[in-house]
C-alpha cells in the first residue's frame, strides 16, 4: 500500500524559480503566490532541504508549537483576504489555474483549523520521529557550511521534540488525544530507534556522508548528550503519562467539532466538496465494479468467479510470494525500468529525472511505501522508498501495482512533468494535493495494464483486487464509527492480498490520517470519467496521449481545475463537443 506522498514532499520555493523573477512586475495573483511561497519557506525551511533548493536554509526548523501553527494560519487568513479581493475576470490561463490552486490551499487549510492536528500528532506515519529521520538522509553536508548548519539543526531537534511533547499536553487538557494503538506504535518506533547506538542512528546519517573528524564527533556528541535524552523523555511521557488517557475509539469524531474537522480533512485531501456520506456510497460501487474484473480474471487465472472461493485461492496460492528482500527489490526495479521504456506509447510528457528504489529503514516497518522528488539541484535523485519488511506475505502483482504507481506512470511521471515541463507558476510545480497525486497514481494502475506492464494475468488479477477499499473504510471509520476489528475484518474480506499484519498497518494509517485514504479512489474514478467524456466527445480521434498531456500539463492543481481545463479542451478540439457534460 501507498503512502501518503503529500505528507512526504510538502512544497517549498527557490527564489529564483518565482514568477517576480520571470516578471518586473508580476500579477495580482503571481505576486500574492510569490508571497505564500516565500512565507511558507520562511516558516518551514525543512521543505527548502527536501527539495535541494539552493537558498534553502539548511540550518533551520519550523516552529512546532501550537503558537506556531496559529501564527500560520494568521497568515494564511491574510493572504487569502488579498486573494478574494483580486478581481478573476480577465486572467491569463496561468494565472486562473494559479488562483484555484492558491484558493484551495488556503481555504482548505483554513476549514482544517478546526481539527487542532497538532495538538494530536503521535503519528506512525508523520511524526516527528519519521519526519527529521527522513531530513537526515538529505541534510547537506561536504563543505564546511553545510556541516555548520547541519549542526546548527540538530542542535534544535531536542526544542522541536519537546514543543511537540507541550502540545500533547495541551491536547490532553483540552479533549484532543490520538488513538492507543497510533500511541503505541510510536513507542514501538522509539524504542527501536533508542536501541540504535548513537554512530548506527538514523541521526548520524549526514555524519556517514562526511569524513570530517570533528563534524563526525560533534554530531555524535549532540545525538548522545541532547537529542537521545529529549527522546527518551518524550517516550517516557508517551508509556506512563499519554498512553492512558489516549482516545479508544478511531473515529476523530470522538474529539471536539471532529465532524467537521472530518469534512474539512476530506475537502482538503480530496479537492472535491463531497460529503462522507457520498464518498462512502461512491466507495461502495467502485468495489463492486472492481469486484466484476476480478471476476473476469478470476475464471481465466483460477476457473472461478465466485469472489468468496476466488480470495481463497489467491490467499492460499504461495506461487507468487517473495522469498527474500533481494528477490522484491529485483522485481520491483525490473517493473520500474520495463515501465520508462514504455511510458512513452501513452504520455508525450515525461520527466528526464531518474528514480531510484531504497528500501525503507526497519524501524518503520509500519510505515508504506513512498515516493520523494529529485532535488533542484540534480544532487538527489527521486526516489521510491519500498517497504521491503514482511516481504514474504507480499505477492508479485501488488509489488508491480506498487512499483508502477510509485514510479512510472505514476508519481514519478506525474510530479517529474509538474516540476520539469510545466510553464506556469512555481505553485504547480511544487504544490502537491492527494486528489490529483494518488488519484492519478491509482489512475495509472490500471493505466498500466493498458499498456501490458504487468508479468502475468495473475499480476493483473492482484491488481484489480487491489480495491478503492479507502473510500469505504477511512468513511466507515471517520463517519460511521467502525471500531478497529470491523475495519480491519471488512479489509481483510475484501482485499486477498492483504497479510492481517498490512490489515493492521492500514486501519491505523486511516486512524491518524482521516480522509487521505479516500483520496487514491476518488481520484482514480474522477480521472477514469474525465477520460469517458473525452472518448465520448472524440469519438474514434480520441488520442490518450493528448488526454494525458491536458491533465498534466497544469501541474499539481485541484482536481476541479483539471476537469474545467480538459473539459475546454474537449470543447475547443473535439468534432462533437456538445455531447461533453459537465
Amino acid at each position: 500500500m501507498k503512502h501518503s506522498y503529500a505528507l512526504i514532499l510538502g512544497l517549498a520555493l527557490a527564489f529564483s524559480f518565482s514568477a517576480a523573477a520571470q516578471s518586473p512586475v508580476p500579477s495580482p495573483v503571481a505576486a500574492i503566490a510569490d508571497d505564500y511561497l516565500t512565507q511558507y519557506f520562511a516558516a518551514y525551511p525543512e521543505a527548502g532541504t527536501r527539495y535541494g533548493i539552493a537558498t534553502a536554509d539548511n540550518a533551520g526548523l519550523s516552529d512546532n508549537s501550537a503558537a506556531g501553527a496559529q501564527r500560520w494560519r494568521q497568515t494564511q487568513t491574510a493572504l487569502l483576504k488579498r486573494l478574494k479581493a483580486v478581481n478573476k475576470r480577465g486572467l491569463s490561463a496561468v494565472d486562473a489555474g494559479t488562483y484555484a490552486m492558491l484558493y484551495e490551499r488556503l481555504e482548505g487549510a483554513l476549514d482544517c483549523a478546526v481539527c487542532h492536528q497538532e495538538l494530536w500528532g503521535v503519528s506512525q506515519m508523520t511524526g516527528w520521529q519519521v519526519s527529521l529521520s527522513d531530513l537526515a538522509n538529505i541534510q547537506p553536508v561536504g563543505t564546511a557550511p553545510h556541516r555548520a548548519s547541519t549542526l546548527a539543526r540538530w542542535a534544535q531537534i531536542p526544542r522541536y521534540i519537546q514543543r511537540d511533547l507541550d502540545n500533547l499536553k495541551e491536547g490532553l487538557r483540552t479533549g484532543y488525544t490520538a488513538p492507543q494503538q497510533n500511541v503505541r506504535l510510536v513507542i514501538a518506533q522509539l524504542d527501536a530507534l533508542e536501541a540504535q547506538p548513537a554512530a548506527q542512528s538514523v541521526f548520524y546519517a549526514p555524519a556517514r556522508r562526511d569524513s570530517t573528524k570533528a563534524f563526525d564527533q560533534a554530531l555524535q556528541r549532540l545525538i548522545e548528550t541532547e537529542i537521545y535524552p529529549q527522546m527518551r523523555a518524550y517516550k517516557r511521557f508517551l508509556a506512563t503519562e499519554y498512553l492512558a488517557k489516549a482516545r479508544e475509539p478511531l473515529t476523530v469524531a470522538a474529539l471536539p467539532n471532529g465532524a467537521a474537522c472530518y469534512q474539512a480533512l476530506l475537502r482538503s485531501y480530496t479537492t472535491l466538496k463531497r460529503s462522507p456520506e457520498v464518498v462512502y456510497q461512491d466507495g461502495v460501487q467502485a468495489v463492486a465494479q472492481r469486484e466484476a474484473k476480478m471476476q473476469e480474471l478470476g475464471q481465466k487465472v483460477y476457473g472461478t468467479a465466485d469472489l468468496p472461493r476466488l480470495r481463497a485461492l489467491m490467499r492460499q496460492d504461495t506461487t507468487n510470494r517473495f522469498a527474500s528482500r533481494a528477490e522484491l527489490l529485483a522485481l520491483s526495479n525490473a517493473a520500474v525500468e520495463r515501465a520508462r521504456q514504455k511510458t512513452g506509447t501513452y504520455f508525450h510528457l515525461q520527466p528526464t529525472a531518474a528514480v531510484v528504489i531504497t528500501p525503507m529503514p526497519d524501524y518503520q516497518k509500519a510505515g508504506f511505501s513512498h515516493y520523494t522528488p529529485a532535488s533542484d539541484d540534480g544532487k538527489q535523485p527521486a526516489t521510491y522508498y519500498i517497504q521491503t519488511h514482511g516481504f514474504a506475505q507480499q505477492d508479485h502483482g501488488s509489488a508491480e501495482t506498487t512499483a508502477f504507481h510509485e514510479a512510472y506512470p505514476g508519481h514519478h511521471l506525474q510530479v517529474g512533468v509538474a516540476r520539469e515541463r510545466v510553464a506556469t507558476h512555481p505553485l504547480a510545480k511544487y504544490v502537491f494535493n492527494s486528489g490529483f497525486g494518488e488519484g492519478w497514481a491509482r489512475y495509472t494502475e490500471t493505466v498500466a495494464d493498458e499498456m501490458g506492464l504487468y508479468s502475468s494475468d495473475k499480476n493483473r488479477l492482484s491488481m484489480y483486487a487491489g480495491l478503492p477499499t479507502g473510500m469505504v473504510v477511512d468513511p466507515g471509520v471517520h463517519l460511521k464509527g467502525w471500531t478497529r476489528a470491523q475495519a480491519i475484518d471488512y479489509t481483510l474480506d475484501k482485499q486477498p492480498s492483504m497479510s492481517r499484519q498490512q490489515a493492521e498497518d492500514y486501519v491505523d494509517r486511516i486512524a491518524v490520517m482521516p480522509g487521505q485514504m479516500t483520496t487514491y479512489g476518488v481520484g482514480e474514478v474522477f480521472f477514469w470519467n474525465l477520460r469517458a467524456k473525452a472518448q465520448a466527445a472524440f469519438g474514434p480521434r480520441f488520442d490518450v496521449k493528448a488526454f494525458h498531456d491536458k491533465c498534466l500539463e497544469l501541474g499539481g492543481v485541484p482536481l476541479q481545475e483539471v476537469e474545467q481545463h480538459v473539459l475546454t479542451w474537449i470543447q475547443q478540439a473535439a468534432p462533437t463537443p456538445t455531447t461533453v457534460a459537465k
